[in-house]
């Protein structure tokens, strides 16, 4: 070791000990949370050497030089990690770390600005696996300059934003780059199902399966009530089940108590709910591991209670069912949500009956292409919003894509209409706070400009989205809200928790940060 090197590291550990050491019980804590800042800052920055030194072993060293046989379980080995951790290090280093050329002439990472970003302690490893989960996916017709402009505003949003929002932006900056994707219809068709695994000893069984976009737009207004917290619960000696209500609110009547967030009702969400485990919740036992791809599931043979006709027996559109049982599954769910939604007595949710919000432009649905955006957040493509307002009573927001006019509806009362929170979710598509992934579902109106305690207009144009913990943040901490002339929401944080970071939410409009629509984020 150098004796450069050697004198860093030996600083580096001192430092270390000097912190692990350190007395916290003396500070305050908006002093601890500003430390807890510096601490994560330089401990972001410590990736810069490993880059080099891992770079410099892959050009220089042999893995026999160590007594193994590749370099990377020589690492695994050495730093006792895991191979697979040891290999995305290796990954990692190939990308940010610095480079030589063959006649060894230095040369600048792969992912220049993101690298850059990285020894500036601004961005995270959950920032760096975003990007190149980015790259990974970007298609090989994307030109080179395009891509070094993409890496450029992807690492400068990162430097803004946290993983989830950047996750976000990068995957509709892929939408944009590579607008058809790499599938077609018939591919998301055959795709489609829901298997169910083999049984357990202990009674359960494992599901996984792929959903159409038109199944999920279904079940996401049927999840938000009947998964509410607190609803549907088998440990309750009384379960608290949503009622039917025959009534279905056209948007004439008084909106309900507590509807903008100053009471409970019911199928309201009042909390954070805790993240899944996985994208198909709990992870499946060690004994039934989930297959690595959905052709396969391992699923129980089918049990007919009796024998199979003869198929030419049976009418036409029997003996011509050419779908898989997880597919017929999936049919019969995606039928199940259909009736019940048709059913109009689901009762309501946040002021509005249990149904499919969809919001889309005036100019794609007069086309017939492109996606519309539900309440929950999904995409639904055109083909599919035509087919489900043709079936069912939904509500269905259209606005101009240059002006983005919508409903205006002045009130004199306290709680908005249900004309105006359909306008809401189509504007604001979810909750309005930095940071916040909640979509329209679970969101709840709120007083933007002025409470209507102080004396505040139930206009549409005063009001926004917040999920239940946020709209009350305003109440009981020292946040608050107010209206840009553009009409976008800003929220402005105490002073512990002011650096300065965007006072917008932009998670649920990626496009006002990527491209010709990007708007102005810069903090009054």
């Amino acid at each position: 070791m150098s004796r450069e090197l050697s004198a860093a590291v030996a600083a580096f550990l001192a430092g270390v000990d000097a912190l692990v050491a350190a007395d916290v019980g003396g500070s305050s804590p908006s002093e601890l949370l500003e430390a807890l800042h510096d601490v994560e800052t330089a401990h972001r920055r410590v990736p810069v050497m490993q880059h080099a030194a891992l770079n410099r072993l892959k050009a220089e060293a042999s893995p026999q030089d160590f007594g193994d046989t590749t370099l990377v379980k020589a690492l695994a080995y050495r730093s006792r990690i895991s191979t697979a951790e040891a290999s995305r290090r290796f990954t990692r280093a190939a990308n940010l770390g610095h480079r030589r050329s063959f006649t060894g002439e230095p040369l600048p990472p792969l992912l220049e600005h993101t690298a850059a970003a990285q020894a500036l302690g601004l961005i995270g490893d959950e920032h760096v696996q975003v990007i190149q989960w980015f790259f990974k996916k970007l298609p090989a017709h994307v030109d080179f300059a395009t891509g070094q402009q993409v890496e450029r505003e992807l690492a400068e949003l990162a430097t803004q934003y946290g993983p989830e929002e950047l996750s976000g932006l990068a995957e509709y900056t892929l939408t944009v780059l590579h607008p058809d994707g790499d599938f077609s219809d018939a591919e998301c068709k055959r795709k489609r199902g829901i298997a169910i695994g083999k049984q357990q000893a202990d009674g359960t069984s494992y599901v996984q399966g792929w959903i159409s976009a038109e199944l999920r737009a279904m079940a996401e207004p049927l999840l938000a009530k009947f998964a509410g917290y607190g609803m549907c619960n088998p440990d309750d000696d009384v379960p608290t089940v949503p009622a039917l209500d025959d009534s279905y609110d056209d948007g004439s009547g008084e909106a309900s108590p507590g509807e903008d967030g100053s009471g409970d009702t019911e199928g309201q969400l009042a909390f954070e709910q805790p993240e899944p485990a996985s994208e198909f919740g709990p992870e499946p036992p060690p004994d039934n591991p989930q297959p690595d791809s959905f052709d396969e599931p391992e699923l129980e043979p089918a049990r007919d209670p009796e024998p199979q006709p003869d198929p030419f027996d049976e009418p036409a559109p029997t003996y011509r069912d050419y779908r898989s049982q997880p597919q017929r599954n999936h049919d019969a769910v995606l039928t199940l949500c259909r009736t019940l939604l048709c059913s109009g007595k689901l009762g309501k949710l946040n002021g509005l009956p249990v149904t499919v919000i969809v919001s889309t432009t005036l100019q794609e649905l007069e086309r017939g292409a492109g996606v519309a955006l539900t309440a929950g957040g999904s995409r639904l493509p055109m083909a599919d919003l035509i087919r489900l307002s043709a079936r069912a009573y939904h509500y269905l927001h259209v606005y101009d894509e240059h002006t983005g006019e919508t409903l205006h509806l002045g009130r004199s009362r306290r709680c908005a209409s249900p004309a105006q929170r359909i306008a809401l979710i189509a504007r604001e598509r979810g909750c309005t706070r930095p940071g916040c992934t909640v979509d329209g579902y679970h969101s709840q109106v709120h007083h933007a400009v002025a409470d209507w305690k102080d004396g505040g207009r139930t206009d549409v144009g005063d009001l926004t989205l917040a999920c239940g913990p946020h709209n009350r943040l305003v109440d009981t901490t020292r946040w608050s809200t107010r209206k840009r002339d553009n009409g976008l929401t800003e929220w402005i944080p105490p002073p512990q928790l002011d650096t300065g970071q965007s006072r917008i939410n932009h998670f649920h409009h990626p496009e006002r940060l990527i491209g010709p629509g990007r708007v102005d984020d810069d903090v009054p």
